[in-house]
C-alpha cells in the first residue's frame, strides 16, 4: 500500500513515451481478418484485460461514419468503430485511457501504416516543415510499473483504485441525464470518482464516489488523490505525435483528425 502525503511545491506531471513495435500476429486468430494486439503497447500495458485482444481493419461503414463525425456524436461513433474492430474485450470494459490509442492504432492498421503528413514548427528553433508520421510515432504515456492501487490518504482513509472504462463513461452520461437526480452533477468529478473501486474496504458506486468527492473528502485528501492520479497513476494517449527536430529538441504535434487520417488517398 502506498501512503500519500501532500504534493510538494512545484511537483508536476512527468510524461514519457516509447517506441512502438509492430502488431503481433496471433498463432490462432479468431478469424482470418483479425490479428492479436500486443497488449504491452497500450497505455495501460494491458493490465486490466484478462483475455487476448484482437483487432481488424475498419469497415466501409466505419470509415463513412468517422468522416461524418461531429462534436455531438464523437463518442458514439468512436465507440461503434471500436466495438466493430476489436474483439477479446467488451466495449464497456475498454479502459478510457486506451481509447484514443486504439482509434489511432487501428487507423494505421487499416491502411497498412500509411503515413499522415503534418505541418510542424519547432518551438525551440522555429524550424517549420512537413513531417510524415506512422504508428511508431504515436506519443503514449504508459502506466508506471510501480503503481499501487491501494493508497492511504493523509486522513488515514484507504482507497482501492481501478481504471475507468467506457462503461463508466456511459454511466456518467446516464447520471447526468437522470431526471430523478436534482443536484447538478459535474461530469469531470464523476469521472474522477470512476477511479475509486472501494473506500476502507467498502465497494463504491460511481454516484457514491461522486458524493464522497463532492461533499465529504477533505481538501488535503482530495489534493493528495489528484496528485497521485496525475503523477504516479497517470497513463494515456492524447492524440499527439512525437518527433525530433534537427536542432536536437524533442517535440510533439497534434494529429489532425481530417480526411487524410480517416480516408487517405491510396
Amino acid at each position: 500500500m502506498k501512503k500519500l502525503n501532500l504534493p510538494e511545491e512545484g511537483q508536476h506531471l512527468e510524461m514519457g513515451g516509447f517506441q512502438m513495435p509492430s502488431i503481433q500476429e496471433a498463432p490462432k486468430p479468431m478469424n482470418p481478418s483479425m490479428v492479436m494486439l500486443d497488449k504491452g503497447l497500450l497505455p495501460s500495458k494491458g493490465r486490466f484485460y484478462e483475455n487476448d485482444i484482437y483487432i481488424k481493419k475498419w469497415g466501409v461503414l466505419d470509415i463513412k461514419n468517422l468522416n461524418k463525425m461531429t462534436a455531438n456524436n464523437l463518442d458514439g461513433v468512436v465507440n461503434s468503430v471500436l466495438s466493430n474492430c476489436i474483439s477479446g474485450v467488451k466495449l464497456n470494459d475498454i479502459v478510457i485511457t486506451d481509447k484514443m490509442f486504439l482509434l489511432i492504432y487501428t487507423r494505421f492498421f487499416t491502411y497498412n501504416n500509411k503515413p499522415i503528413s503534418i505541418q510542424v514548427e519547432c518551438p525551440i528553433c522555429g524550424n517549420a516543415e512537413k513531417r510524415m508520421f506512422t504508428s511508431k510515432d504515436i506519443d503514449v504515456i504508459q502506466i508506471s510499473d510501480d503503481f499501487d492501487t491501494d493508497i492511504e490518504l493523509p486522513s488515514g482513509t484507504i482507497l482501492t483504485l481501478k481504471a475507468p472504462t467506457i462503461g463508466n463513461e456511459l454511466e456518467a452520461n446516464r447520471l447526468m441525464n437522470n431526471p430523478q437526480i436534482i443536484e447538478s452533477l459535474d461530469k469531470d468529478m464523476l469521472m474522477v470518482g470512476a477511479w475509486i473501486k472501494s473506500k476502507n474496504g467498502n465497494d463504491m458506486s460511481m454516484f457514491n464516489s461522486y458524493t464522497y468527492l463532492s461533499h465529504e473528502i477533505s481538501q488535503e485528501d482530495f489534493t493528495s488523490l489528484i496528485n497521485y492520479l496525475m503523477n504516479t497513476y497517470y497513463f494515456g494517449c492524447k492524440g499527439l505525435m512525437k518527433y525530433d527536430c534537427s536542432c536536437g529538441s524533442e517535440n510533439k504535434v497534434a494529429i489532425p483528425f481530417d480526411n487524410q487520417f480517416f480516408a487517405p488517398k491510396m
